[in-house]
């Protein structure tokens, strides 16, 4: 039984998504471990609301487990991680894939590229380098880098699809009534 090229195309957009949201992640961390020092900050084209960073972030989730030791802290940022990762993949093509609208695999798409490229620091090194503080509403944020991002917006793309997909259903389910009457 061979592939079938029109589901290959039809996913080609999706599996561009992951490549280019995990280079960009990674290619931004490499510049930064080789423009800044540890902890140095500076404004990303002068602009005061945006700035690029170098922290190096040892932990989970802005440092936690970050005071643990070498080798108690594996099992929380390797090994942990990586199980609810593959987890939430196969899950995810098992049950929703074919069922779900694109505007859900792109922020699925997004959400396991952003995971994927953390984790991926996590296990060729100790830490995940912090790239971006961002000011919003004259409060700095924590240090993220483009893979958080990529989380935050995959999860924000997904959430909005189901939402509107309820209110859709909910809003047809109401006329349906009302034009009972």
């Amino acid at each position: 039984m061979g592939t079938n090229p029109m589901r290959i195309k039809k996913n080609l957009p999706l599996a561009s998504i992951f490549v280019i949201a995990i280079a960009l992640d990674q290619a931004l961390k490499h510049w930064s471990m080789h423009h800044f020092r540890l902890n140095q900050s500076e404004p990303f084209l002068g602009m005061k609301s945006v700035l690029l960073t170098r922290i190096a972030n040892s932990g989970l989730i802005w440092q936690r487990y970050s005071t643990l030791f070498p080798g108690q802290v594996e099992p929380y940022i390797r090994y942990i991680p990586t199980a609810v990762i593959l987890s939430f993949i196969t899950g995810f093509l098992y049950f929703e894939w074919n069922r779900s609208s694109r505007l859900v695999k792109a922020g699925f798409t997004l959400f396991i590229a952003g995971g994927s490229s953390n984790l991926f620091d996590h296990w060729t090194s100790y830490f995940v380098m912090d790239t971006l503080r961002l000011n919003l509403l004259n409060h700095w944020s924590q240090p993220v880098n483009l893979a958080d991002i990529w989380i935050a917006a995959g999860i924000a793309m997904m959430f909005s699809s189901w939402v509107a997909e309820v209110f859709s259903d909910s809003l047809a389910a109401y006329w349906k009534r009302v034009d009972q009457f």
